[in-house]
């Protein structure tokens, strides 16, 4: 008898008990929670991914407007910057503008002092003719040359170096005691003639003109020229090499 019930509740449900078709209905319905589970999942990582890449890509242009906009910044106030330039420079510039002015000074003196011992030693030559078989043509002196004055302190040194401050001076003298700019003559050789004396042979720009001049060294006062020789012939060493 129960059997026949059982068999004629699968016929009314089409051969399935009402029980099963519930089962089937839940698995299908937990299926399809089990897709959407998933698919969120997947959603959200991509949500995720797309957050972190908008993060990224934001701090990146950010970061990169502030580097070139600091150049931008800096250029709209360049009188700040090279007024504080110029306040670090300060001590140096005026140290420099000093010594430059205290140099541009010293050389008008010389100058001047120059043009004045130019113009005295034209007075009180003495000239004498020389050896028609030596290099010497004649031989020049004058008691009105003095020393040309001098930066140096005692004792004095002779330093022939080409630069120096004796070096110079020792030009100067010389240039003095020919009468020619020391712009228009060639400084060929300088040679020790004895304690703090020196013999320079030089020459006109040209090389039409060759002179040996002799110059003393005066304690405190600087070189002094003595004598003049006019030569035939250029005999320094570093010209004839």
């Amino acid at each position: 008898m129960v059997q026949m019930v059982k068999y004629n509740e699968r016929r009314r449900t089409g051969g399935f008990l009402v029980k099963d078709v519930k089962d089937v209905n839940e698995g299908l319905r937990f299926e399809k929670r089990a897709k959407r589970r998933k698919t969120n999942r997947v959603l959200n990582v991509l949500i995720t991914i797309v957050v972190l890449l908008i993060g990224f890509f934001s701090w990146k242009l950010f970061f990169s407007n502030n580097t070139t906009s600091q150049p931008v910044a800096s250029e709209s106030k360049p009188a700040e910057s090279t007024n504080d330039s110029n306040k670090n420079e300060v001590p140096i510039n005026e140290n420099d503008e000093q010594e430059n002015q205290s140099q541009e000074v010293s050389e008008e003196e010389e100058d001047n002092d120059s043009e004045t011992l130019e113009s005295e030693s034209k007075e009180n030559e003495t000239i004498t003719d020389g050896d028609p078989e030596s290099n010497i043509i004649r031989t020049i002196e004058n008691s009105s040359w003095k020393p040309i004055g001098t930066h140096q302190s005692e004792p004095h040194t002779v330093v022939y170096d080409d630069g120096s401050v004796d070096r110079k001076e020792m030009e100067r003298a010389v240039s003095y005691a020919i009468g020619i700019d020391q712009s228009n003559l060639i400084y060929w050789w300088f040679s020790r003639n004895g304690d703090n004396k020196v013999a320079a042979t030089i020459s006109t720009s040209d090389k039409t003109q060759v002179y040996r001049v002799y110059i003393d060294w005066i304690p405190e006062e600087g070189w002094k020229p003595v004598k003049i020789e006019e030569l035939r012939e250029n005999d320094a060493p570093s010209f004839q090499g």
